[in-house]
């Protein structure tokens, strides 16, 4: 009502869902391959063409998961309509900054220069001459989410993506590589409130090399849930 001319959208997580709980689990893995490469097409003519195809494939046997994925398929590809190149940021109060200019690379969309390529030359030092981003200040606790692209192109231990707090054992947060597995751990702890927030080892499933993958880690009081590419991975 406030704003009429606003074009839906519906979030692909959400659908993932309904749609699995139609299924066997049987053929989930089949289904949610198929559903990547609608969301993840190029362009949305290859989108439309995969969604089609998903139907198509699915829909005589599975007629209520089709169906429930089906009823919403303009509202899922609805983000088509917006400029790809559009910057991805945080809210403004949580922009990072950089410093010491870490190198570019080119993005998912293929930009150049539109993402951040960090190796392991650019570990930070203790005298802040390392590469690296900073964020103002948060606090553990309540609801908040950390969501990113991420194209690793090497294995390691602790090779981290995020690691922020305001002291030790002060609203820490740490996302990243912990072992050779290859797959995402949070860790999380602040004792200065009662009862202490902690998260411990919460990891998802494996990340691909050389590729593109999304990872959202979703807090709520002291519970964390993991998404890879839309899909839950832990809890």
């Amino acid at each position: 009502k406030v704003y009429p001319n606003t074009k839906p959208l519906e979030c692909w997580i959400f659908k993932t869902t309904n749609v699995f709980n139609k299924l066997p689990k049987s053929v989930q893995p089949k289904v949610k391959d198929c559903l990547h490469d609608i969301w993840m097409a190029e362009t949305r003519a290859g989108a439309y063409q995969n969604f089609d195809n998903t139907l198509a494939r699915f829909g005589d046997k599975y007629p209520k998961a089709m169906e429930c994925l089906k009823k919403d398929k303009e509202k899922l590809l609805a983000f088509y309509d917006f400029n790809g190149n559009g910057n991805e940021v945080l809210r403004p109060a949580r922009d990072a900054t950089l410093h010491n200019t870490p190198a570019t690379t080119a993005d998912r969309f293929s930009n150049s220069s539109a993402a951040i390529n960090f190796n392991n030359a650019d570990i930070l030092s203790s005298d802040g001459s390392g590469k690296h981003g900073t964020t103002p200040s948060f606090s553990l606790g309540g609801d908040m989410a950390i969501s990113f692209w991420v194209k690793r192109s090497s294995v390691g231990s602790w090779m981290r993506i995020l690691d922020l707090g305001n002291g030790e054992a002060n609203n820490n947060l740490i996302v990243g590589f912990k072992g050779e597995d290859n797959v995402v751990t949070l860790e999380g702890l602040d004792d200065t409130v009662s009862p202490a927030v902690k998260f411990s080892g919460l990891v998802s499933g494996e990340v691909q090399l050389d590729t593109w993958t999304h990872v959202l880690f979703n807090i709520s009081g002291t519970t964390a849930t993991v998404y890879l590419n839309g899909v839950q991975s832990a809890q």
